[in-house]
């Protein structure tokens, strides 16, 4: 048994050996004496207090004493102590549509866990798994999500903080396919938090490379769509093709029969701009648009509007896609030359949910995600939360016991 909070017991120990000291008080009837003025004396006991050689009351005093020290006991936060292992281990798995094996995806997971790991499955959303973690891993399927590192470093360091009162050391270890979209801004800060190294383990990714993402605009080279999907023309054979006029039947039968993109980018009228933003995937951008409604049912919303409404959906057809863009750039000012604009340009005709190409992550990006040094410590691991036992509970309800009758005891006694 150990104390998460032992200045509780200290402060107990005091509290108990004051009660101990006052019960050296003892409150004495003062010898009678016949006072000439004794008619003004009030009619009630008269006591005094004085020093006792020993304690009085040693019941009520022992009774008193067990009730502060269940009391401090209680606060202190009493816990079981664990057998400690010298190293443990928390094993995330990547399970989004980055995967490109759902099997190897399984059966690396399954190679690394051992008895007493936690097991992390995540996408963009996360759970950790100490239970059944085997079983959990085996039954693991790829899912259409895309992968985040910084949601997975999150659940690793709180999950560090269960863990450290069992082991010496955590191991962490990244089953994943390290495709480039997990990686976002907020990866390196995250990663420096924990502060030893990792375990990378590399499963097949989905095949392709969305680095080489082609356009075609039915524009001219003054529209500003033309202007921001600049870094994306001419690069061989088009995979995504943005109208901004009416779609025409060869459009569509060129997306549904190639597995094509199909962005219908009708122009609006420049009277309505206003600021707006939009944000898709890791961009965001803000500027004065012309915006319009898009019809979401039965669409998967690709960006959406600040206050939630979609921006750009996306319907299948055939074995391609059409993506329906609701709103316009302005034909004036920098906006289709800004970063985020050309960002945001590459999400609008990137490949279909259903042919999406996964890149890979750098080397430079891997190797800090790896990291050097040791594995962590649990010595810097910070507890988050303090840990409860039913011993606590227990604890209090014998102190309030003990405390009602303590009452009874003075009642019967008239101690003060």
């Amino acid at each position: 048994m150990t104390f998460l909070a032992p200045v509780f017991l200290a402060a107990g120990a005091a509290v108990a050996a004051s009660i101990v000291l006052l019960h050296f008080l003892a409150r004495r009837r003062p010898r009678p004496a016949v006072l000439p003025t004794a008619r003004f004396v009030p009619d009630r006991p008269a006591r005094w207090p004085s020093r006792a050689p020993r304690p009085t009351d040693l019941v009520l005093l022992a009774v008193r004493v067990l009730a502060v020290v269940a009391i401090a006991a209680a606060f202190a936060g009493p816990v079981r102590t664990p057998d400690r292992a010298d190293i443990a281990r928390i094993v995330l798995v990547d399970h989004s549509r980055a995967v490109g094996d759902a099997g190897a995806m399984r059966d690396s997971t399954v190679a690394v866990l051992r008895d007493g790991d936690l097991l992390v499955p995540f996408d963009t959303a996360v759970r950790v798994i100490a239970i059944g973690a085997r079983d959990t891993a085996a039954t693991l399927t790829r899912s259409s999500a895309p992968a985040s590192l910084s949601v997975a470093l999150i659940a690793a360091e709180r999950a560090a903080a269960t863990m450290r009162d069992r082991t010496d050391s955590i191991e962490l270890a990244i089953v994943s396919p390290f495709a480039a979209e997990a990686w976002d801004e907020a990866t390196p800060g995250l990663r420096a938090r924990w502060s030893g190294r990792a375990r990378l383990i590399a499963t097949p990714r989905a095949a392709g490379d969305s680095s080489l993402l082609s356009i075609e605009v039915r524009a001219p080279p003054s529209d500003p769509v033309s202007a921001a999907a600049a870094p994306f023309l001419g690069r061989g054979e088009a995979r995504a093709r943005i109208v901004r006029e009416a779609l025409g039947a060869a459009d569509s039968t060129w997306a549904r029969s190639q597995g094509h993109v199909l962005v219908h980018w009708p122009r609006q009228a420049t009277d309505s701009l206003r600021a707006e933003a939009v944000a898709a995937s890791n961009v965001v951008l803000v500027a004065p648009l012309v915006r319009r409604t898009a019809h979401a049912e039965r669409a998967r919303v690709v960006a959406r509007f600040a206050d939630g409404a979609p921006a750009v959906v996306e319907r299948p057809l055939g074995d391609g896609c059409v993506r329906d863009v609701a709103f316009d750039l302005p034909r004036t000012g920098d906006v289709p030359l800004r970063e985020s604009a050309r960002r945001l340009m590459g999400v609008i005709a990137a490949p279909c949910e259903t042919h999406e190409y996964r890149s890979a992550m750098t080397a430079a990006r891997m190797d800090s995600l790896r990291g050097t040094g040791p594995l962590l410590s649990t010595a810097a691991v910070a507890r988050t939360s303090r840990e409860r036992s039913p011993a606590t509970s227990w604890l209090l309800i014998a102190g309030a016991l003990i405390l009602m009758i303590e009452v009874g005891l003075r009642q019967r006694t008239g101690t003060a």
